[in-house]
């Protein structure tokens, strides 16, 4: 994903396909399916994708580049139709109206176009004197709101059928926020209202009235608000976040008042029975893939208590839930009832990991804490090796490792204790103080990831995998900082948060056929990651482990077949 506020890298079709743009290439993910289709590259490797977006029925997409064009392409037969040119600067937004395109770039100038016709440039619109980084059509298609890196919200009325061009005016232009203005979007049940949302500089979401030109509401969010959009069956708004919380809001419309907050937490996971957990303050959701159905589970009795971390067990009966009042929660997903509730922390649950029927919880205390789920007396070992809270926790496939990351910076392994073991005894067998920042710590199970091919490297068996409860969340929420296990087991690849460009590569002791030291085997140097991020891990064959950059700008890690 490129590292640039005011692009716009996704879109999702009434055909439930997410389309995403990473660099010059374009991705389609059937999200009923599961697949993940390659649809298009760029020609030049030094341009990029900026914009997409998908007409109302999902059957075309649109593809704005740097290169100053417009692409529209056929999904159904991954062909090209056209290729339209008529911007001098790169096309960082896109709205549809029917057979009318809007497409918005870093000139300041918003050009329609009409796909249906050979002379489609019919229109263009002069009222930014900066980067247009958001652009929306209201659902009647009456108006076109567009915001601006010159920090002014215009709206434009519709160009009448036949109309000359370049004569068009906007019909508000407000100036009241402070920074860049990619986030937009209009109510459905009333056409005449629009949000909008402020970068770093402004931090506001604001709500107008088209019809009488006034800001109805205006509400300081304290962070970037990066994308907006309303909820038409509770009535409610939802802002996502860039710096400084990173965080999804959804809020009570009319009244802007706050309803949840996700939290920087363990707040997802998928099961392999197809079935995402997603908590939400004090509830906990399940979203069934294969039915598309939401299901209530439950919900704490407080509602001053929040859910900290979730966690499946391998073969997707049970659910652990975390939560703030220093407990967990076994539950009986496929009969939705409470198996028991175990104390034994004294600060909050952030964490958790599976091991046959052993279930490992970390907490803000610093501890980790072993439950045999099978006995009454489930608190059967206290590993104490963090100062500060443990909001990474994973256990290695095998079930010998358990990894933990903390927010002291320390990345520790911890061996399995032996059954019939007495508690408190188990020491780490490494402590890597390498991350100068929190360690979140997540294993890529092999039923969860997708295989997306970045590039036909013939030597080669890298593949990036984009993980699918990842893609799912990029809607609602997901961690820059998280740490990836790699897919074969060969190694651990981890990313700090303060430090995103850096990932570091720990070679497991197990695997036969490397060395057993254990060490820092390289670091690595990508490209920034700052906001939403996809997961990447590699998957490695064979006996020979030699990563390597192959492209800065592209982010790629190589890794070679051993002949």
């Amino acid at each position: 994903l490129r590292n640039d506020f005011y692009l716009n890298l996704f879109d999702w079709s009434s055909r439930n396909f997410l389309a995403v743009a990473l660099h010059n290439n374009v991705y389609l993910w059937d999200a009923t399916q599961g697949d993940i289709i390659f649809l298009m590259t760029l020609e030049s490797e030094d341009d990029y994708v900026c914009s997409l977006s998908w007409t109302k029925d999902g059957s075309y997409l649109a593809v704005g580049t740097s290169d100053c064009k417009v692409q529209l392409w056929d999904v159904e037969n991954q062909k090209r139709l056209r290729s339209m040119a008529s911007h001098t600067a790169r096309v960082g937004s896109l709205s549809w109206n029917d057979h009318i395109l809007s497409s918005g770039s870093r000139s300041g100038h918003i050009h329609h176009h009409d796909v249906r016709v050979a002379e489609h440039h019919i229109c263009t619109l002069a009222g930014h004197s900066q980067e247009v980084c958001g652009l929306q059509w209201s659902p009647d298609g009456r108006y076109l709101a567009s915001g601006g890196n010159d920090n002014l919200l215009c709206v434009w009325p519709r160009v009448p059928e036949g109309s000359p061009g370049n004569r068009s005016q906007a019909i508000h232009k407000w100036s009241e926020h402070q920074g860049a203005i990619k986030a937009l979007a209009w109510c459905p049940w009333q056409p005449n209202i629009l949000a909008s949302g402020g970068g770093t500089s402004d931090r506001h979401i604001r709500i107008w009235n088209v019809n009488s030109g006034s800001c109805v509401s205006s509400l300081d969010t304290q962070s970037q608000v990066s994308s907006l959009v309303f909820a038409p069956n509770y009535k409610e708004l939802v802002s996502a976040h860039g710096y400084a919380h990173n965080n999804v809001v959804i809020w009570k419309y009319p009244s802007l008042t706050k309803v949840v907050e996700l939290h920087d937490l363990n707040l997802l996971d998928w099961s392999s029975r197809n079935f995402l957990a997603v908590a939400l303050q004090n509830n906990v959701y399940l979203w069934d893939a294969t039915k598309r159905n939401i299901i209530f589970l439950m919900t704490l009795e407080r509602e001053d208590d929040y859910v900290c971390s979730l966690s499946w067990t391998k073969d997707g009966s049970y659910l652990a839930v975390g939560t703030s009042d220093c407990k967990v929660q076994l539950w009986d997903v496929e009969n939705q009832k409470r198996l028991r509730s175990m104390a034994s922390h004294t600060a909050r649950v952030g964490s958790l990991s599976w091991n046959d029927h052993i279930l490992s919880s970390g907490s803000r205390s610093g501890h980790i804490h072993h439950h045999d789920v099978r006995v009454a007396e489930h608190h059967i070992c206290t590993l104490a090796g963090h100062s500060q809270e443990v909001c990474g926790l994973q256990w290695s496939p095998d079930g010998r490792y358990l990894a933990s990351g903390g927010n002291d910076n320390l990345l520790c392994v911890w061996p399995r204790v032996p059954e019939g073991s007495p508690g408190n005894r188990s020491q780490a067998i490494h402590k890597w103080s390498e991350h100068q920042g929190a360690i979140k710590v997540r294993c890529s199970r092999p039923e969860t990831l997708r295989p997306l091919r970045i590039s036909n490297y013939s030597s080669s068996v890298l593949m990036s995998m984009i993980y699918t409860q990842c893609f799912w969340s990029h809607t609602v929420y997901v961690n820059p900082e998280t740490l990836f296990n790699v897919a074969a087991g060969l190694g651990l690849v981890s990313m700090a948060a303060q430090h995103p460009r850096i990932w570091r590569w720990y070679q497991r002791p197990s695997h036969p056929h490397l060395e057993r030291q254990q060490r820092l085997l390289r670091q690595l140097t990508g490209h920034p990651v700052t906001g939403l991020v996809a997961s990447v891990c590699t998957q490695l064959q064979g006996a020979g482990l030699c990563p390597r950059i192959r492209s800065q700008q592209r982010c790629h890690l190589e890794v070679p077949l051993p002949h």
